[in-house]
């Protein structure tokens, strides 16, 4: 039977809360899940508890931590650049490895999406993680990815070509406001009504610090395994674009990189209406999580 013990993990004076799931028997890893963008709490939104029922499955525990202001956590995810929620990560990292049934020695990290860049900082800087899982992380800047994704969406909806290049062109104008230290009222009248523009003045300086984020000399550093995973519908990451960046920073260094794309998958990795995670998602990931630990 499966079970559950809650964590505080402290950052100078934040204390971020989160819960330790343990697998009936002594768990073979524990891995840790970052959620990707916005206010995410420990469940990524409900996302993570099929992932980690899968990982529970084969023996593997999984942790995760509501976001700086979200849920049980204290502060204000808004305050959150990568670095610093790298810092979070780092913190909550040496909570567990101060969790007697965490198996300190066999600790690795999963994020998803934004998160992918996270725990790609995270592993970098600590080499003493086991592992690091990518899910749909992007490996280009996020102003790269906002104009892929405006493509994608807009194409796949059908929209005509001079529109999508006009939309592209709007959305350079505002990173260019952005990037320029524009305030909040400009770059939401740029955006205008129907833009995708900040929420509030926070919202701005966090894409500010996000906006050129480059996950390459992270890649770059990296030491211990790393598996991306990434599905081929993805249409807020563009996928071959980032494989292409993780094989090239990857290229020479020590700690393999494997890839694997899903057929059919969204930024999710799931498939399917109702969508559900792709049928060999769970066994994927665990199995490599496994078979890494084995060879290690």
């Amino acid at each position: 039977m499966t079970s559950t013990l809650e964590l505080r993990a402290t950052n100078g004076e934040l204390v971020l809360a989160g819960t330790l799931h343990l697998p009936d028997g002594e768990p073979r890893a524990t891995v840790l899940m970052v959620p990707g963008s916005g206010p995410s709490d420990r469940d990524n939104d409900g996302y993570f508890p099929t992932i980690r029922a899968g990982l529970l499955d084969r023996g593997i525990a999984a942790a995760s931590f509501d976001k700086r202001g979200v849920g049980e956590s204290a502060g204000d995810w808004c305050d959150t650049d990568a670095g610093q929620q790298a810092s979070d990560v780092l913190a909550q990292l040496a909570c567990l490895r101060n969790t007697p049934a965490a198996h300190s020695d066999r600790l690795g990290l999963f994020g998803h999406s934004q998160g992918g860049w996270v725990v790609l900082e995270v592993g970098a800087a600590d080499p003493s993680v086991a592992f690091v899982v990518t899910n749909s992380g992007p490996g280009v800047t996020m102003a790269r990815q906002e104009l892929f994704a405006t493509e994608a969406h807009m194409t796949a909806g059908g929209a005509p070509a001079a529109a999508v290049s006009s939309a592209l062109a709007g959305l350079d104008a505002i990173f260019a406001l952005v990037r320029s230290g524009a305030d909040f009222e400009t770059v939401k009248a740029a955006a205008g009504e129907d833009g995708q523009g900040p929420g509030n003045a926070a919202e701005l300086d966090l894409i500010r610090r996000l906006l050129d984020h480059d996950p390459r000399p992270a890649l770059e550093r990296l030491s211990c395994p790393l598996l991306a995973m990434f599905g081929d519908n993805d249409l807020q990451v563009p996928v071959e674009e980032s494989v292409a960046v993780f094989r090239a920073a990857r290229s020479g260094r020590p700690g393999d990189l494997d890839v694997e794309i899903f057929h059919g998958a969204d930024h999710r990795l799931q498939t399917g209406e109702p969508s559900a995670l792709h049928p060999d998602y769970a066994a994927t990931l665990g199995e490599w999580i496994i078979r890494r630990l084995s060879a290690a």
